[in-house]
């Protein structure tokens, strides 16, 4: 397959499509509905009126549309809401069909499968160091074992969402850290979809964990924040308006470019504190380890919190001044109590001017304990498609 002209939305299988000469599962007006509806599951199709500038006769046509090819599910009017004839309630369908999310770490890898309702399993898998072929294999058993769980087969997938720490060179190809090298600089695109067979979306993995707090998290309540990713390295995602802001070249977010040669040992990058404790003596294998058995007592944390903490809030104060978020949210893999620890440690630099101080972000710890990026991987292929 030709690299350049890879694109996963013409690989979809037809029976997914509104129909083959269209190649497209929605049109424009469908996916503003599906929208709502992902967004506010359960709402009544009178409430679809509402900002979309479509007549009521418009919506009730797309409605019935979209339930006549299994997209939504129609259910009963909410009790004692307005007058006339009760409007039914609306939901997408679950058994419409399945995306899969992988997110590829420097040393594990987390797989979810999710339905198109938002319902979502995931696992978590140990890569100990082996190449990209065996990483594959392991995260293909463990994408069956997690379609075996929702009862389905992976012919009931329509796409995957891959998530990489890295930085994009182009197309599909990303700059992962050293322990990642037998990824970097390919085509990811491509090789993917020829391994797993159904058509793959690649993403940078902390644009994926950020999706994941829009759809799933904080993003519920709140539309703009900053997303700092705590991983082997230290990187992040911006969501303006409830979107990802990309970029031109699709690396928005790269925070630690803001820091320069001399501060990249000082940054809060997981990598970092977990060479730091083992100089320490403290015998940790991997990230993942790290984050389920985190001990603030072991030796060598403090001392990284320390040199950590300035890099942080220079981060922190160019996020404020620049994109101005609502909230900056503390996510990755980053254990909870450490995450606690910078929230303490924030400062912003703004003094007041005629006794009235900037308004600034709160800084808050994500909502989501579980695989964000792979969870945000598995939003991939809905969001392209149906959203």
């Amino acid at each position: 397959m030709d690299a350049r002209a890879y694109r996963p939305e013409d690989l979809i299988c037809d029976r997914y499509l509104r129909d083959q000469s269209a190649g497209e599962v929605a049109s424009r007006n469908e996916r503003a509905i599906l929208r709502q509806i992902w967004r506010r599951p359960g709402l009544q199709r009178s409430d679809l009126v509402n900002g979309i500038g479509l007549t009521q006769q418009s919506i009730h046509r797309i409605v019935d549309q979209l339930e006549s090819r299994h997209l939504i599910a129609l259910g009963p009017p909410v009790p004692g809401t307005g007058r006339g004839k009760p409007s039914p309630t609306i939901r997408l369908n679950p058994g419409w069909g399945l995306s899969a999310g992988i997110s590829l770490e420097t040393d594990s890898a987390g797989v979810t499968v999710m339905d198109v309702s938002g319902r979502y399993r995931t696992r978590r898998i140990d890569l100990d160091d082996v190449g990209r072929l065996a990483g594959l294999r392991r995260m293909d058993q463990a994408l069956e074992e997690v379609l075996a769980e929702f009862n389905a087969t992976r012919d009931d997938l329509f796409g995957i969402g891959f998530g990489i720490t890295g930085f994009r060179v182009g197309g599909t190809r990303f700059n992962p850290p050293v322990p990642l090298e037998d990824w970097a600089l390919i085509d990811l695109g491509p090789l993917l979809y020829e391994f797993f067979g159904v058509p793959v979306w690649v993403e940078n993995g902390a644009n994926c964990s950020a999706l994941a707090e829009a759809t799933l998290g904080l993003g519920r309540r709140v539309a703009d924040f900053a997303y700092l990713s705590f991983n082997y390295g230290f990187g992040g995602a911006v969501i303006s308006d409830g979107a990802l802001l990309r970029g031109f070249r699709g690396n928005a977010g790269e925070f630690s470019a803001i820091l320069d040669i001399e501060d990249n040992e000082r940054r809060p990058a997981l990598g970092i504190l977990l060479r730091e404790m083992r100089a320490q003596g403290v015998e940790i294998k991997s990230i993942a380890e790290l984050r389920q058995t985190f001990d603030p007592s072991w030796p060598g944390v403090d001392a990284w919190v320390d040199a950590a903490l300035p890099c942080f809030n220079r981060v922190v104060n160019a996020l404020s001044a620049i994109v101005d978020p609502e909230v900056i949210v503390l996510g990755g893999q980053i254990p909870r109590a450490l995450a606690k620890t910078f929230v303490a440690g924030a400062e912003f630099w703004s003094e007041p001017r005629f006794g009235v101080e900037r308004q600034v972000p709160r800084i808050e710890i994500s909502e989501l304990d579980d695989e964000p990026s792979s969870i945000g991987s598995s939003t991939l292929p809905i969001a392209s498609c149906l959203l």
